[in-house]
This record gives structure tokens, sequence and C-alpha cells, in this order.
């Protein structure tokens, strides 16, 4: 319906416009446009040598976070990761519930914050970045922490992950919901200094499609088309 009544209709990812180009006969009305980050690109610094794994989000089932402390449990238990923590910034319904599987699975190295306007703070004083989301509409969250020049580890859901990180390049992509993978990508990654700085220095390389002049110039040429 949205097709049939709408002059052009807009979706975030490629995976998104496959699917509406497949269901609807008006396909010339769509247009893909990805958003951006909300941070200066050229003035961002990345310290390789913290040691806090990052993750961002609603406490929420979409966002996978049991996922996450099943993977941190592998992660706490190698005597060579003493050092490193986890750092879950956001809020929701689930809070109580992970904090009980937090205590279930002996945790000690969860730091839980509460969601902030001020994230970019939390950007830089990680080094790793990881996502466990079951599904998302696109994952902002991936731009921004490659905007901070943070190596991801990431599963391989729908709509974007693998569009936005380039597998070995600047992290990894693992099959979805693939635990063990996960740890061993993300225990890669934090025992190697050099391989999180190599990372760190290919990370903003393809981030000029997700510039803000990018998707602002992309924005502006759809309107005018629109009102030629």
């Amino acid at each position: 319906m949205a097709a049939r009544i709408s002059d052009v209709v807009v979706v975030l990812s490629k995976a998104d416009y496959e699917a509406w180009k497949a269901d609807v006969k008006h396909t010339e009305c769509l247009k893909q446009i990805y958003n951006f980050p909300c941070f200066d690109l050229e003035s961002l610094k990345f310290d390789a040598d913290c040691r806090t794994v990052l993750a961002v989000g609603r406490l929420e089932e979409q966002k996978g976070f049991d996922y996450l402390l099943d993977i941190w449990k592998l992660v706490e238990s190698d005597e060579e990761l003493t050092n490193w923590k986890l750092q879950i910034v956001g809020s929701g319904s689930l809070e109580q519930k992970l904090h009980e599987k937090e205590k279930t699975l002996g945790l000690d190295r969860v730091q839980w914050l509460p969601f902030t306007e001020h994230i970019e703070e939390n950007y830089k004083n990680a080094s790793i970045y990881v996502m466990t989301s079951r599904f998302e509409g696109f994952a902002l969250v991936l731009l921004e922490a490659k905007a901070f020049g943070l190596p991801i580890v990431s599963f391989d859901i729908r709509n974007g992950p693998n569009k936005i990180v380039s597998n070995g390049v600047d992290g990894y992509i693992v099959p979805p919901f693939d635990i063990s993978m996960f740890a061993e990508k993300l225990k890669v990654l934090i025992k190697d200094d050099k391989l999180r700085a190599h990372f760190t220095e290919d990370s903003q390389r393809n981030m000029y499609q997700f510039s803000k002049n990018k998707i602002v110039a992309n924005w502006v040429q759809l309107l005018e088309e629109l009102t030629e």
C-alpha cells in the first residue's frame, strides 16, 4: 500500500531494499539511503590500550544481551584475560532478569550503566565493540563504533552488519547465535594488541558512504528530483 500511494519509499538497508523489491510492483518508487552516525569522524581518536569491551542498547529481547552474558562467561573463564571488563550501556524491561543471569553465571567483570546522552565517552574509553542482537532494522551502533575506530564482533544477522563490518578486516562477523565462535573471535582480539590496532586503522576507511555529507547529499538529490 505504501508503494502504491507514495512518490517514494526510502529504506535504510540494502536488505530492506531487496525485500521491498521482491514484494511490491511499484519498484520505481524505492530508494535506499543509510543513516549516519552523529559524530565528527575527523576528530575521533581511539586508545587501543583500553581494556573494556563495550555493548550499547536497550535491555530488551531483541538486543540479545542474554547471549552476550553467555559469551562473556567464556571470556572470564580464560585466565589470560583477567584485566578485561564488559561494559553494557542501556536500560530496559529485562534489566533485573539479566542481572539475575549475571549472578547465576558467576560473572564479576560486567559493568552496567544506564542510558546516556553522552555515549561518545563510552566509545572513547572502550577497545572493542560487540553486538549480539537477534535482529536489527539498521545497526547504527556499529557505525558509531566504527566512527570511533573500535574493532567489532557481531552476529551476522539480517539488515546490515556484514555491510558495515568487513570480516577479518575491521572486525569479525560470526554466524548467528554461535556463542562459542563469538567468544573465540572476541578472545583473539583481546589477546592481540597489534591486531586491534590494525583493525582500527581499517575501521574508518569505508566510512565515507555513511558520512553525514554523503547521506545529506543523497536526501537533497532525492528531494530535488521529487520537486522537478
